[in-house]
């Protein structure tokens, strides 16, 4: 049995599998994910019945999203890992939404976005496949920008519900799935498993507060270390005294 989570959005998802098996699952709206998915875990194996030994994996939605949530369900996945001493596998969440995508017949026939919200009227997207294989980002911009240069009209995600003006200026058509679900970050990691990968070891690299350098991720990485993807600089920065020392 495994556990997969994602809290990457304002939505978080946890879920239990036994292989493509969904065993027991919840999607949480609105709630603080510091304070409802651990409870949310241990209903859901009290509702399949088996202790928490029981499980023998983790795979975990590393964002990009907004700092907080996102740290909160990679902690999480990090601490019951180590308590469990089981494996912790990073997954994309936009992967997980592009994964849904692309196993509903007849909705895509076309290169398509996925787009969550990143505040500050910025969007974390990443372009994919008519099959939903990422072939760009996920990477940090403003919406219109993205809108322009992709010239891709059919989107997914919660990244344009901030900005209806871009989807009407641009003509683009949105629309669901709106968040990752954790069956299918389990899905997007036991597929790359599968395939013979193995799931890095090192953290990625953080956006540079002295050079204002922002972090892209090769496309072609599909598992990640169950840490979060950081894709520019956070609001908090450091002190000038501190900085100067």
């Amino acid at each position: 049995m495994r556990l997969a989570l994602d809290t990457s959005t304002v939505w978080s998802s946890i879920a239990l599998l036994d292989g493509v098996q969904v065993l027991a699952e919840r999607d949480l709206v609105g709630v603080n994910p510091g304070e409802a998915v651990v409870d949310t875990i241990d209903t859901l194996v009290g509702e399949v019945g088996v202790p928490r030994a029981e499980i023998a994996g983790i795979d975990v939605g590393v964002g990009p999203g907004p700092y907080t949530s996102t740290r909160v369900g990679v902690a999480i996945a990090r601490t019951l890992g180590f308590a469990l001493d089981i494996e912790v596998v990073g997954v994309c969440s936009h992967d997980a939404v592009a994964a849904e995508v692309a196993a509903q017949d007849g909705i895509v026939g076309e290169e398509f976005i996925v787009a969550t919200d990143a505040r500050r009227s910025e969007i974390y997207w990443a372009r994919y496949s008519p099959a939903g294989v990422r072939v760009w980002g996920p990477t940090v911009g403003k919406p219109a920008t993205v809108a322009e240069q992709t010239a891709t009209a059919l989107w997914f995600g919660n990244g344009l519900d901030r900005h209806p003006a871009v989807v009407q200026d641009h003509e683009l058509k949105v629309n669901e799935p709106t968040h990752p679900r954790a069956r299918w970050i389990s899905s997007v990691a036991a597929h790359v498993r599968n395939a013979g990968a193995s799931v890095p070891t090192a953290q990625p690299g953080l956006a540079d507060h002295e050079s204002g350098v922002e972090v892209g991720v090769d496309a072609g990485q599909m598992l990640f270390a169950p840490y979060p993807l950081y894709l520019r600089r956070p609001d908090a920065v450091p002190a000038a005294h501190l900085r100067s020392t």
